[in-house]
Formats: C-alpha cells, sequence, structure tokens
C-alpha cells in the first residue's frame, strides 16, 4: 500500500508559494493554477496575501475577468475573517473586483458593509 506523505511547510511558506503561483506568466504557471492560488489564498488572511491579491484586483488592464473575480473573493474573505472591510482598497478595486468583493461580503457578512 502506498501511503500519502504530508508535507510540512514553514510559516509563511505556503502563502509565499502561492502568491508565486499568483504572480507566475502564462509562461511558467497554467491559468488554472493561478485560478487556484487566488482561491486558496483567502485562507491566509495576511496583509502580504492582501496586497498581492489587490495588485491584479485593483489593475484596470488585467483581461481575465475570472481572475480579477477570484482574487476580489479572496480579499472579501479575508475581511470577512478579520471582522472588516477595508474601504481604501474597496473603493480602489476595479469596478468588477469591486461587484464580486461587495457581493461576497454581502452574502457571508452583510453587517461589514455597513460599517
Amino acid at each position: 500500500m502506498c501511503q500519502k506523505v504530508r508535507r510540512e511547510y514553514a510559516p509563511g511558506e505556503q502563502e509565499a508559494l502561492m502568491i508565486g503561483i499568483l504572480r507566475g506568466t502564462p509562461d511558467d504557471v497554467q491559468w488554472h493554477e493561478r485560478y487556484d492560488a487566488a482561491s486558496d489564498l483567502e485562507e491566509f488572511p495576511s496583509d502580504a496575501v492582501v496586497a498581492a491579491l489587490a495588485e491584479f484586483a485593483c489593475d484596470p488592464t488585467q483581461p481575465d475577468e475570472t481572475f480579477v473575480a477570484l482574487c476580489a473573493e479572496s480579499i472579501a474573505g479575508i475581511w470577512v475573517h478579520r471582522g472588516a472591510v477595508d474601504h481604501d482598497l474597496l473603493s480602489r478595486l476595479t469596478p468588477w473586483a469591486r461587484r464580486e468583493a461587495e457581493a461576497t461580503v454581502a452574502h457571508r457578512a452583510p453587517e461589514l458593509l455597513t460599517r
């Protein structure tokens, strides 16, 4: 029988690896890997993760609306986890990302939108 071996990560290592995938180019990272990283980063509510996701969610030149939406959804999930919306960042999100973030917060913790 084969046993799965689970790798142990040093603190911050997983999020750094996923940020690297998020920032990857089509030459070195496939689109579905970037989508997965954008979604999975919600589980790492650090300022570095929010900043990395915001790079894409605030960039009006990003051509992939699905990727932008996944980044915005993860940012919103982090806000829900933290119990507060960063209204400055919310105002800087692209219109597509802002709609996604507001919808996510409205669904998970609507009281945060009125604070």
